[in-house]
């Protein structure tokens, strides 16, 4: 029981540092309008701008930002422990899912990658936002499916199908009904992280329906935007997905060993 305890106290300690990191970095994001996802074409840098630019390596979220790089590396190292442990994963779960999740990775890094498509070809303006060839920027997934949601306001597909998604790979493994599919869920250790997503969102929405923004800016001294930057909640879940990995890599060594 003091074993169980104390991996529990530190794994929660692990994620919650995180995550409060990640919330004072958002802080300083918002206050020093570093935030970035991309950089227009018509800007040009000086020569003598080479701090501005680690600055922004550093610490904003633009493509080429260290956090940006870092969920590219993050989502490869998962997919090689997956593919370097397909043995012991086909043989515990099954064939399906293992490759449903190899799939599911290796789509989410197309998705990071997909901004080396930019304007790389001339039909892509018909329908994503940003010209690239991707989905999370599409014309359709952006769309509100709700004008008015109580505190939440507009909502749009994508933050819908994000949230969904979401809770079915977090809690997906407490229905006997999906135990096939326990290989692209989290451990049920890990479940309540998944949550991080639509929490941000709803707090964050709720401040602006409770009139709590210019407070909480004049408190932070941040332009007041989301509570945790959306690329650093998209980090944080990609960490989380690492190390579910690498407790499942454990789990089914220690079954088979």
């Amino acid at each position: 029981m003091k074993k169980f305890i104390r991996k529990f106290t530190n794994r929660n300690s692990f994620f919650i540092t995180l995550v409060s990191i990640l919330f004072f970095l958002s802080n300083y994001l918002n206050s020093s309008y570093l935030i970035r996802t991309k950089t227009p074409s018509n800007i040009i840098y000086e020569g003598n701008s080479g701090n501005i630019s680690i600055k922004s390596f550093f610490f904003s979220v633009s493509e080429f930002s260290l956090f940006a790089i870092g969920e590219v590396l993050i989502l490869i190292i998962t997919i090689g422990i997956i593919f370097f442990n397909r043995k012991y994963f086909i043989k515990y779960y099954n064939k399906f899912s293992y490759y449903l999740k190899i799939l599911l990775f290796s789509f989410l890094t197309f998705e990071e990658l997909s901004f080396l498509t930019e304007d790389k070809f001339n039909f892509l303006s018909s329908f994503n936002n940003q010209n690239e060839l991707n989905l999370h920027n599409s014309n359709f997934l952006n769309i509100y499916i709700f004008d008015y949601f109580p505190i939440l306001g507009k909502v749009g597909l994508i933050t819908f199908l994000i949230s969904f998604m979401l809770f079915i790979i977090g809690y997906g493994s407490f229905f006997k009904k999906f135990n096939k599919l326990n290989f692209i869920f989290l451990e049920r250790k890990n479940s309540l992280y998944s949550n991080l997503y639509f929490l941000n969102l709803a707090l964050s929405n709720a401040m602006v329906y409770f009139s709590l923004t210019v407070y909480y800016g004049t408190l932070m001294q941040v332009n007041p935007g989301y509570i945790l930057n959306l690329e650093l909640v998209e980090f944080f879940l990609y960490s989380l997905f690492l190390i579910d990995t690498l407790d499942k890599v454990k789990l089914v060594k220690n079954k088979y060993r």
